[in-house]
């Protein structure tokens, strides 16, 4: 009777914005962090009930979205903790976790929250003859979640890092382990678009361990806020899996269509750095 279930897509929609909704006012009534880990573990479970029990036209598209699912919030968990928290006491020692955020900051990030999950269930194509159509932009809804929760994810690497939250873990610990999820996360996706596994592939790897690294211990030795340096992480690693993964296809990097696109995000970049980042 259970394998005989298959939810709709847009009716798993409302269902779990209705829940998420529920999920955004209980986080600001939370009494412990126990019970905001407790929360965050029970998202993840109700998720997997809902992405098992779903229809999908395509199997393999149910644990990638998934997986898409627990990287964004991994990503915006962080960004709950540490965005707005100027010191390490007032990330432990608060009464709650949403007074030392500002109304602006907590509305923008449940904001987030709630139509990017709602969409990626909304978009997911309801039968095979939907597929061709709506497949390719659900597959950019999902890069996009991942990319946002990579954000989240280098901002909780540059935050330990500063606050010293966990003082016993040496700072490398936190730079490996961070190289090494964004390095994962950056093939995964290489994969998803099709990009052929092999010896070059595995070079290719290496190759975005090792820059990656040397960005995530650079900026987090800059004076930088968490947010910033975070948002700044994000771009270089977009910008750098975008570029290897050009070097993967059969084509190539086509150097005369990226120059342009290269110079303009170097043009932002330094805008974002002289006039919008505020450096500590």
């Amino acid at each position: 009777m259970i394998k005989l279930i298959s939810l709709h897509p847009r009716l798993v929609a409302v269902m779990d914005i209705v829940i998420n909704i529920l999920l955004v006012f209980g986080i600001t009534r939370m009494p412990s962090w126990a019970w905001l880990w407790t929360m965050f573990l029970g998202r993840q479970i109700i998720w997997l009930v809902f992405i098992r029990f779903m229809y999908y036209p395509l199997e393999n598209i149910r644990w990638r979205h998934f997986l898409s699912l627990f990287i964004f919030s991994s990503g915006l968990f962080l960004f709950l903790v540490f965005t707005d928290r100027q010191s390490f006491g007032q990330i432990l020692y608060s009464d709650g976790f949403i007074e030392a955020l500002t109304k602006s900051t907590w509305f923008l990030l449940a904001g987030v929250y709630l139509a990017v999950v709602f969409l990626s269930f909304w978009f997911l194509p309801i039968d095979r003859v939907s597929l061709a159509v709506f497949l390719k932009p659900h597959l950019r809804w999902r890069f996009i979640m991942t990319a946002m929760g990579m954000a989240g994810i280098f901002t909780g690497c540059v935050s330990f890092i500063v606050f010293r939250v966990a003082y016993q873990i040496n700072d490398w610990t936190w730079l490996v382990l961070t190289a090494l999820i964004a390095t994962g996360i950056a093939g995964w996706w290489w994969w998803e678009y099709n990009l052929k596994y092999n010896l070059v592939f595995l070079y290719s790897l290496l190759a975005f361990l090792a820059i990656i690294f040397e960005l995530v211990w650079l900026v987090a030795r800059l004076p930088l806020g968490n947010l910033v340096s975070g948002f700044l992480l994000v771009w270089l690693w977009y910008l750098l899996w975008i570029l290897l993964r050009f070097n993967l296809s059969a084509q190539g990097i086509v150097w005369r269509k990226q120059a342009k696109f290269l110079i303009l995000n170097l043009f932002i970049f330094i805008i974002f750095l002289i006039f919008v980042a505020r450096w500590r």
